[in-house]
C-alpha cells in the first residue's frame, strides 16, 4: 500500500513514450484484438512514470503501467517496449473481459512442462539461471515479450508456441515484433 501511495503521489504522464507505446501494441495484436482492448479500455492505456528510488522496474496496479523513470530512462526504444508489453499483458489477464488470455497462458503453461522439467521453468522463460519475482505459472504469455526464452531446453516449443500464439487469433504474428522473437 505505501508503493501505490508513492506511485500516486509522483506520477508524471509521458506523451512520446505513450505514442511510441501505442504503436508498439499494433504491432503486436491482430486488429481484432486492437479493437477488444479499446473497447475494454474506453481510454488508451497510459504508462506512469515515478521517481522513487527502487529496485523495480516496470509493475502494474490495476489497469495502470508504472515504470522507473532513472531505470527505465537508460533503456533503448526496444527493450523499453519490451518491458511495456510484459506489463500490458499482466494488465489485460487480471481483466475479466481477457480471460481468454489467462487461458493461452494456460495451454502454454500445459505445452512448456510437458518438455521442460519444473525446476528449469524460470531458466526457461528468462533464459538465465536466476529466480524470477513472482510465480512463474502466471508469466508465460507475457514473457513471449521479453526475447529471453532459452529454447535450447525444448527446442520443439518454439514452433508449438508460435503456433498456439498463431491460431489464437490474438497476435499480429506477420510484424516484425514476432518475427524478431520466433527467428
Amino acid at each position: 500500500m505505501e508503493l501505490e501511495k508513492l506511485l500516486i503521489e509522483n506520477l508524471n504522464i509521458d506523451d512520446d513514450l505513450n505514442k511510441k507505446f501505442r504503436k508498439c501494441i499494433e504491432q503486436v495484436f491482430s486488429p481484432f484484438y486492437l479493437k477488444k482492448i479499446d473497447r475494454v479500455f474506453k481510454s488508451p492505456i497510459q504508462i506512469k512514470r515515478f521517481d522513487k528510488k527502487t529496485n523495480v522496474m516496470a509493475m502494474t496496479l490495476n489497469s495502470s503501467i508504472f515504470i522507473n523513470s532513472e531505470m527505465f530512462d537508460s533503456l533503448d526504444d526496444n527493450r523499453k517496449m519490451v518491458y511495456l508489453i510484459h506489463e500490458l499483458f499482466h494488465v489485460l489477464q487480471k481483466k475479466s473481459q481477457f480471460k481468454d488470455l489467462v487461458v493461452l497462458n494456460s495451454l502454454l503453461k500445459a505445452k512448456t512442462l510437458k518438455y521442460v522439467d519444473e525446476k528449469d521453468i524460470n531458466e526457461f522463460l528468462t533464459g538465465k539461471k536466476q529466480n524470477i519475482h513472482s510465480n512463474y505459472k502466471e508469466e508465460f504469455l507475457s514473457y513471449c515479450s521479453n526475447f529471453a526464452f532459452n529454447w535450447s531446453l525444448a527446442p520443439e516449443l518454439k514452433n508449438e508456441y508460435f503456433d498456439i500464439l498463431k491460431n489464437s487469433g490474438y497476435f499480429n504474428m506477420s510484424s516484425k515484433w514476432w518475427k524478431d522473437r520466433f527467428k
